[in-house]
């Protein structure tokens, strides 16, 4: 459990310093666009993460 957390963290810091290294450069378009895709990317694994729960769900309740 110690070692999850302490991934966690790492993770955490990580994006932390990606985004102020994005934030401190100087072509927002860039950074717009970066920004962007994170989210469609986020967005998109979880409307997946979604549908895949659902259909594990319903086919456990046929069986």
């Amino acid at each position: 459990m110690k070692l999850l957390t302490e991934i966690i963290d790492l993770k955490i810091t990580a994006l932390y310093s990606f985004m102020i290294l994005l934030f401190a450069a100087d072509n927002l378009e860039f950074i717009f666009k970066i920004i962007s895709g994170f989210i469609f990317i986020g967005y998109n694994l979880h409307r997946w993460y979604i549908m895949h729960d659902d259909h594990k769900k319903s086919k456990n309740k046929t069986t």
